[in-house]
């Protein structure tokens, strides 16, 4: 078996690259010159988006992988038929008797000469040869990525062409020497008691003062007050939070990270983008999505949509929850954290309590369509989130608290219509204060508080910043609304 190549010494275009080799077309394909020790590796056709396999080097082979099959050959011809006997020769006529001899003797008359026989009739031509069999067509080449253990397990199929790949390692994502930093509460050789890492932790219920990273970047989180302290559990071994004061504080260096956290908890598992200045940064605390830490990871650089699906699962596979779909309340989920710059499609499906939930993120420039079909309390829940410049139709079915919901969002200008036809009630305060709305957004808002068909308590609506309503269509609305009772206060003064 071929020595394996560890990913780790792999540099540049080999990383997380199947081809040996990419070359532009067939002639760079033929122009190759691979050397002993390359057989059975692959060569990436740009001209085509095929693969290649080497299977010497004398001669150099190559093999194409995922190709059509080979045409049967043709069939081989008939034998021509054996040409017909010659006709037998005619006889030859009798011959003249001899005359009888004179006395002096005359000569007897020659006799006639015999005619030819007629010319043998040709024979028949041989039948034609039957047509060849036809060559059954080749199987399509087949290839799977496996890993060495995985392989191990099989009984090979002689039809399909294994490439063994290296499993994933979280060191995989700073084997280039990115910064950042990784932490795991299920490697109790990296926690400790105190903040200078000096007594391990090594029971249920010990404080931890201290986690080691295991990115390579020497950024251990640590806590120097007692108070603060989190507690380490088992089953599954986690890092208890109160979700007040207990954190762990990670010092960034200079020039900070923007790229990618993975949080890993026991309320569920995502990655978000991030933008960390230099400087002390919480792990835990108050606005902390979870009651325990299993995991997490920090990485300058954005990591792809594979490499954040490996990270979620590798932390999951050692005790995270996957997802946040068992969780009710989110209040004060991501609660100012300025550091987020894009937030995940988690399932929020059974969620009810939103308050605050994603207060002052102001570097949120945009927000996915969540589900919010079991919500009631919307209040503050984007509060202060001034980067954000539309919004998605959300479903407030069951909203009946909105006051303060988009309060501040300074650049909001653009807001679907329909987003409130099915609300419960109308509590709407302060919902759209200081904000940017442009008409039709107004508009759209307005007319569907009309349809909610919401009405009897005194209710109020307030927007402010941006546009007033237009006459032709928020105006009118604004009528209906307060003949209901609501108090209705818009830019404009209507």
């Amino acid at each position: 078996m071929a020595e394996t190549v560890k990913h780790s010494t792999m540099t540049g275009a080999d990383v997380h690259t199947i081809a040996r080799w990419k070359v532009a077309d067939s002639a760079a394909l033929s122009a190759l010159v691979p050397v002993t020790g390359d057989e059975f590796k692959l060569a990436l056709n740009l001209e085509d988006n095929s693969f290649h396999l080497l299977t010497s080097v004398s001669p150099i082979t190559w093999i194409a992988a995922a190709m059509d099959g080979v045409d049967g050959a043709d069939g081989i011809d008939g034998a021509t038929g054996a040409t017909g006997a010659e006709g037998a020769a005619g006889a030859e006529g009798d011959t003249g008797l001899t005359g009888d001899t004179g006395a002096t003797g005359d000569t007897g008359i020659q006799g006639v000469a015999g005619t030819d026989g007629a010319a043998g009739v040709d024979g028949t031509d041989g039948a034609a040869g039957a047509d060849g069999t036809a060559g059954a067509d080749g199987t399509n080449a087949v290839w799977i990525a496996v890993t060495q253990e995985d392989y191990d397990a099989l009984e090979p199929d002689p039809t399909i062409l294994y490439l063994i790949v290296l499993p994933f390692s979280m060191a995989d994502l700073f084997t280039s020497s990115q910064l950042g930093a990784w932490y795991e509460a299920f490697d109790i050789s990296t926690l400790f008691q105190d903040s200078a890492s000096t007594t391990a932790v090594t029971a249920d219920s010990d404080p931890v003062g201290a986690a080691t990273d295991k990115s390579g970047n020497a950024v251990p989180a640590t806590q120097s007050s007692s108070y603060a302290r989190p507690l380490y559990r088992t089953a599954p071994a986690r890092i208890l939070t109160d979700n007040v004061n207990d954190l762990l504080i990670i010092t960034v260096p200079t020039g900070g990270w923007t790229g990618t956290m993975v949080l890993a908890t026991d309320q569920g598992t995502a990655s978000y983008g991030i933008s960390i200045p230099a400087g002390a940064y919480g792990l835990g605390g108050e606005a902390f999505p979870g009651n325990a830490i299993i995991g997490a990871l920090f990485r300058d650089g954005a990591l792809t949509a594979g490499e954040k699906a490996d990270a979620e699962s590798y932390f999951v596979d050692n005790g995270a929850t996957a997802s946040y779909g068992a969780v009710t309340d989110f209040s004060g989920f991501l609660s100012d954290r300025s550091e987020i710059t894009s937030f995940p499609l988690i399932d929020t499906s059974s969620g009810t309590d939103f308050k605050y939930a994603w207060y002052k993120c102001t570097s949120l420039t945009s927000f996915p369509l969540i589900n919010t079909s079991n919500v009631a309390d919307f209040s503050g829940t984007w509060f202060g989130c001034t980067s954000l410049t539309s919004f998605p139709l959300i479903d407030t079915s069951s909203g009946t608290d909105f006051s303060n919901a988009w309060y501040g969002c300074t650049s909001l200008t653009s807001f679907p219509a329909n987003v409130f036809d099915n609300i419960q009630e109308g509590s709407l305060n302060a919902a759209f204060s200081n904000t940017a709305l442009d008409e039709t957004s107004i508009d759209n808002i307005l007319v569907s508080l009309v349809t909610s068909g919401v009405a009897s308590y005194p209710y109020s609506f307030e927007q402010s910043g941006g546009s007033a309503p237009s006459v032709g269509t928020g105006q009118p609305a604004i009528d209906t609304l307060r003949s209901r009772g609501w108090t209705v206060t818009v830019t404009g003064g209507y």
